[in-house]
């Protein structure tokens, strides 16, 4: 019997809680987008927050309740909106010096592109940086709509701020709420935890991204 292809999500060094495995892609992919350039420990909390960097649902091995799959935990939404995005000059212009990456994220699809890791991370940076560009830099409104959607992100946007939105977000209906009170303070803990232990400016050691 042949060997077995490794899925394109096995990445050397993976381990849970660990992002540095991931760090030059988060980098390379922060690095295309102005609203995430200087702030890329935002990115590895979300990504963190989404899927504790755990090799099993990082591969797809494990998947959430919702469906949501993968590093990002892309559900079939997300992945709609990641080739809505594409299609506009706008954003595809960010990708126009790689034609395969932009062509992969013009078909982007939760199965199979969710666990493929490199294009993963692509599409999360693309999809909250499209949101932080929506909220007119609301940081906090933008990761409360990654998890939750447009009605909690509103609710944050006119607060001020996620704390004084937070009474109004624990009494959403569940369907609207998914984990809006908490959501985005966590990522933003985790942002900057990672920023302190110095992973944020995201130099990386380039022998964790061997993707086989």
């Amino acid at each position: 019997m042949g060997k077995k292809k490794a899925s394109a999500a096995t990445v050397v060094g993976m381990r849970r809680g660990d992002p540095r495995p991931f760090l030059p892609l988060i980098h390379e992919a922060t690095n295309r987008h102005v609203e995430l350039r200087d702030r890329p420990e935002v990115y590895v909390g979300l990504l963190d927050q989404e899927s504790a960097f755990d090799p099993a649902i990082v591969s797809g091995t494990r998947r959430s309740p919702t469906g949501a799959l993968g590093i990002a935990q892309f559900t079939t939404i997300g992945g709609d909106e990641v080739r809505r995005l594409m299609d506009m000059k706008t954003w595809s212009d960010r990708f126009s010096d790689n034609v395969t990456l932009t062509n992969k994220l013009k078909n982007f699809r939760k199965e199979p592109d969710a666990t493929d890791v490199p294009i993963a991370i692509h599409a999360g940076a693309l999809f909250l940086s499209s949101l932080i560009k929506k909220w007119k830099g609301n940081v906090e409104a933008a990761l409360t709509d990654y998890n939750a959607g447009g009605k909690a992100a509103k609710i944050v946007a006119d607060a001020g701020s996620h704390a004084a939105a937070k009474s109004m977000l624990e009494n959403l209906p569940a369907n609207q709420k998914s984990q809006s009170p908490v959501y985005a303070p966590e990522v933003l803990a985790k942002a900057e935890s990672f920023k302190q232990q110095g992973m944020a400016g995201i130099s990386g050691d380039m022998r964790y991204v061997k993707v086989v």
